[in-house]
């Protein structure tokens, strides 16, 4: 019986990635034209170890049950809307994702609609090929007029990666630009205003926010009708964003010039849309990715989801990092269950990126020093992924370490922490309620002075449910522990156990 985990995809990807895939793992692929409905998708995948879907397929709390192997589900999409993520967590299933690979190519396409949407390109297409341009029509002052976009209004609703873009796009056509986001993101060239006041400025309004219960419908009938009389809407982000029955309505009325939509609430679109004999309505299926290199980088990045996960790696994308695929490496870090970690000890591998690891620990701890122990010795917070080639730690601009040095600042800035644990705690609190056992380390890397033991695993004292008070904190830091923790040079870095 073969040992390589089985992996099931959706869909036969372009790129070589599922090629590498095949060496890895035994590779089953859906054979089917379309996308599996759920039922089969449940029976196809029920011994899979991983596995790699599209945004067609819907990966929830049932298809999770119905796959007791799966280790890892990796989506070849930005959007996850399509995942239960909550629910994959709880299994501790990390989901990866391909986000920054297809900003550009989809920014292309939403300018490509305003465009054909502005200057009715496909209405005039379609009346050239059904005989309309003779020679008593030739040309026809009137005929096909459109609006100009160089110079022109444009709302930007969403300010991510894609929605720069096509404001860079839009700088390039002396447009003006307003922008809105949920999180008052700031971007070059785009000025910040309310999403009232940029439905009532834009002549085109361009959506680009992620789809969430926050944006769900943020474009309804009473949002629509406080846009500029005779706007463009253009919509390359989700369907459920937009009312589909209110922007028919809006465009039968003459309230809305025109209107382009990539994206639906429902997908494929329905036969029986309403959305199907508006005027002035452009429709393209799901398209904004669909560039050769952009979708085998997607690909790619997929498959490297995937094996990551496989292999008990953090993903390189991962839409809920907190979660590791694989066994817990070797103990290097553990603390008394009452300073905000699980239950038992925290186990961090020490192969993992220390990126990951770290903004782990700081999410789970309630204590500044050994939440973010790195930043308390640096002022700056390691990125998330590591360079691999040298064993180098990249951290924040021009701030390089190698692994031990590395280890031993975070030993010392956590042996700091726990001293403040054990001189606050023994005021307050009996031996009997005290946490035990902070960190271990070799005899050869100990202070002399400062609470540590030569010979045996240190013990220190502290609450394992009250934090210091801040006099306490203070009396602390007048003391001469504190100042001959300050004092002492770093620990030896090969005797670290961080």
């Amino acid at each position: 019986m073969s040992q390589r985990p089985r992996v099931y995809l959706t869909r036969r990807l372009p790129g070589r990635g599922v090629e590498d895939l095949t060496q890895r793992a035994e590779v089953e692929v859906w054979p089917g034209a379309s996308s599996p409905d759920p039922e089969a998708l449940r029976a196809a995948a029920s011994a899979a170890d991983g596995l790699l879907c599209l945004l067609t397929d819907a990966v929830d709390a049932a298809l999770l049950k119905a796959c007791p192997r799966l280790r890892v589900v990796s989506s070849c999409s930005v959007g996850v809307d399509h995942i239960d993520v909550a629910a994959a967590t709880a299994r501790g299933i990390p989901v990866g994702h391909t986000p920054g690979v297809l900003a550009e190519t989809t920014a292309d396409l939403a300018f490509a609609l305003m465009l054909a949407a502005a200057r009715r390109v496909v209405e005039a297409d379609r009346w050239l090929r059904a005989g309309g341009w003779t020679w008593e029509r030739r040309w026809d002052p009137e005929g096909f007029v459109g609006h100009d976009v160089h110079g022109a209004t444009l709302g930007v609703i969403g300010l991510g990666a894609i929605g720069c873009a096509v404001a860079r796009r839009a700088r390039g056509f002396g447009m003006r630009v307003l922008g809105w986001t949920r999180s008052a993101r700031a971007a070059e060239g785009v000025e910040a205003v309310s999403l009232d006041g940029l439905l009532a400025a834009s002549d085109f309004v361009s959506v680009h926010v992620a789809l969430t219960p926050e944006t769900q419908g943020l474009l309804d009938r009473a949002a629509l009708a406080r846009m500029k009389p005779g706007a463009v809407l253009i919509n390359t982000a989700r369907g459920g964003i937009v009312d589909e029955v209110a922007l028919g309505e809006a465009l039968r009325s003459g309230q809305l010039a025109a209107a382009a939509l990539d994206v639906f609430e429902r997908e494929p679109l329905d036969p029986a849309s309403p959305l199907l004999d508006a005027p002035n309505l452009l429709l393209s299926p799901h398209i904004g990715s669909a560039s050769i290199a952009t979708r085998t980088r997607m690909a790619d990045l997929a498959v490297e989801n995937l094996i990551a996960g496989l292999e008990g790696r953090p993903l390189p994308r991962s839409v809920n990092p907190e979660v590791r695929g694989g066994a817990p490496g070797p103990t290097i870090l553990t603390r008394p269950a009452g300073w905000g970690a699980p239950q038992g000890v925290r186990r961090v591998k020490m192969s993992d990126s220390w990126g990951v690891a770290f903004r782990t620990l700081r999410a789970k701890s309630t204590d500044p020093l050994s939440r973010d122990p790195f930043r308390a010795l640096s002022g700056r917070q390691p990125r998330h992924r590591p360079s691999s080639s040298r064993g180098a730690i990249t951290c924040a601009p021009r701030c390089r370490l190698r692994p031990a040095t590395f280890r031993s600042a975070v030993t010392t800035a956590t042996e700091r922490a726990s001293a403040t644990r054990r001189l606050t705690s023994s005021t307050s609190q009996s031996s009997a309620d005290r946490a035990k056992t902070v960190c271990t380390r070799p005899a050869s890397a100990e202070p002399v002075a400062g609470g540590f033991s030569p010979s045996k695993t240190t013990q220190i004292s502290a609450s394992a449910s009250s934090k210091p008070s801040r006099r306490a904190s203070s009396s602390w830091r007048r003391s001469s522990d504190h100042q001959r923790l300050r004092s002492r040079p770093p620990s030896t870095p090969e005797h670290s156990t961080l």
